[in-house]
This record gives C-alpha cells, structure tokens and sequence, in this order.
C-alpha cells in the first residue's frame, strides 16, 4: 500500500507523522468521510468534536446501530466490558466503533447473519444464534484467556458433525448436544477481530449487504 503524499494528508489535515503507511491511508479515508459528510473535527481529520460526537452519534451509520451501541455502553458498568467511550463516540479510526460498523445491522437479524457467515464459512456455520460485541466467555477465567481482554465481536453459531466429540485449545469454545446417536448438534463461538477481515472480506460484506 503506498503513503498518500503530504500534499493529501495535509489537505485532509491527517499529516500524523508516526502513522505507518496502512494507518495514513485508513486516516486518510476516515477523513475524506468526515469531509464529505460535512461534520467538523478536531487536531486530527479522523476526530469529532466531543459533544457533537456524543449527541448525534455521528460515529455511526444507522439508527439501529446508534441504538445498540448505548445498549453496549449502557451494559458495561453492569457486565465489566472494556468500552472506551471516547473512543467510541470520536475517533472515526478506533476498532471499536468499526465493529459495531461492521456487524451492528448483523446484530438485528440472525437470518442475514447466517447467510452472510455461511458465505464465509461454509464448511462451519450452520446457523447463527447471537452476535456480542466486547464479549467473553468468562473473563479471569483459566479456561480462556486469563484475563480481562474480550473478543471485539463475538459470533455464536451451530454446526452438525459426524464426530463425538469436540475439544479446542483455541480462544474458541464449544459445547455440544446430541441430536442423534452419530450426529451432534454442536454450539461454536467464533471469535471475530479486525485482524482476521482481509480488504477482500470487507469488500465482499459490503456488496452482500446491499444485495441483501
């Protein structure tokens, strides 16, 4: 990916010198959004005023979405989820706001999910039951992470295999049931972050949206 040149940057006021050339570029963007939405920053093109963050939720691209982010924001004193508000409401780079970007729309609608996750995963997912944002499965817990660090999203699905068993050393978890005496219905959580969305992945997420 090449550096757009100073000229850019500085036209777009995202000129932040310790940015690596991926980081200029998503800056770079989010700021040619925030300009071509009309909305105002603040230091750094990819900021939003404060209080003009926080009352129009600007940081966000449905109603549905605004709505279940001060859901999330609402449940994290209560269930101890990692949110930085800050971030959340003014910084059109951070991961979070992305997440809820990404798979809030999902979050509403399990049939779309499922076919969306079924594109991506077809050997895996069979159905989707949930999606949870800065979710785990039990923080502090040994059998996980250990610590207090949550998946940004969280899918929950089910998939049928032919095995009897299941077990994962991985960060992901797995609880079976029976379906029948050689076939297991089987409850997976896919632990989703923006490291594991490729440029292609989200391109395609895009175009199956709109054609949903």
């Amino acid at each position: 990916m090449t550096r757009p040149t100073k000229e850019e940057r500085i036209k777009f006021n995202v000129d932040y010198a310790s940015d690596t050339d991926f980081s200029a570029y998503a800056r770079l963007l989010h700021s040619k959004w925030r300009d071509k939405k009309k909305l105002p920053f603040v230091s750094y093109g990819n900021f939003l005023p404060a209080d003009m963050a926080r009352k129009e939720k600007s940081n966000f691209l449905t109603d549905r979405i605004k709505t279940l982010v001060q859901y999330e924001l609402y449940r994290k004193g209560i269930l101890g989820k990692l949110i930085k508000e800050d971030r959340m409401w003014e910084n059109l780079l951070s991961s979070q706001p992305l997440c809820f970007n990404l798979f809030g729309e999902l979050h509403f609608d399990m049939k779309l999910a499922t076919k969306f996750f079924n594109k991506l995963f077809p050997d895996k997912v069979e159905t989707v039951t949930d999606i949870l944002f800065e979710h785990s499965p039990g923080r502090l817990n040994k059998k996980f992470t250990g610590d207090r660090s949550a998946f940004d999203v969280f899918i929950e699905y089910t998939r049928t295999r032919t095995r009897t068993r299941t077990r994962t050393r991985t960060k992901t978890r797995t609880r079976t049931r029976t379906r029948t005496r050689t076939r297991l219905r089987t409850r997976t959580f896919l632990p989703a972050t923006t490291q594991m969305w490729s440029a292609r992945t989200m391109s395609g997420l895009k175009a199956f949206l709109v054609r949903a």
